[in-house]
């Protein structure tokens, strides 16, 4: 093909067809494109946080396996999970707790945290301290 694209050969003379030469147009047609160079301060993009959300009823289902893996850990009538390692980073409210969880690392919808409260388990998220730990003092 000897007109790459451009149909007739007389369509692809000169700069016009692909709107200029180099970075002309860069504060006009073609901004989008340059946006980033302009200014005195460079420009900075925020990451966003990634969430990976789970439901009350995939924790129920995941349970026995994350206890097999020792993933979660049973203590009595209640069931330790660290959501950093089982994968998530929120729980959100779709099925019912099976018993009294206590997730750590992870924030939850309101209605989650309700349910889970309900059942007697506790949701403790990254950074917070919990209750019903004995905090530690620093000398």
């Amino acid at each position: 093909m000897r007109t790459h694209g451009w149909g007739n050969t007389k369509n692809a003379r000169g700069a016009g067809t692909r709107g200029g030469r180099g970075k002309a147009g860069s504060h006009k047609h073609q901004y989008s494109k340059y946006f980033a160079q302009f200014g005195t301060e460079e420009k900075q993009v925020r990451s966003r946080r990634q969430v990976t959300a789970v439901n009350l009823d995939a924790i129920a289902q995941h349970l026995s396996r994350w206890i097999e893996k020792k993933i979660a850990v049973q203590n009595g009538k209640t069931v330790e999970l660290d959501a950093e390692k089982a994968g998530f980073n929120k729980v959100l409210s779709r099925g019912t707790p099976t018993g009294a969880w206590t997730i750590r690392g992870a924030t939850a919808s309101a209605v989650a945290r309700q349910k889970i409260e309900k059942a007697g388990g506790r949701v403790v998220a990254a950074g917070e301290t919990d209750a019903a730990e004995p905090q530690k003092e620093t000398p």
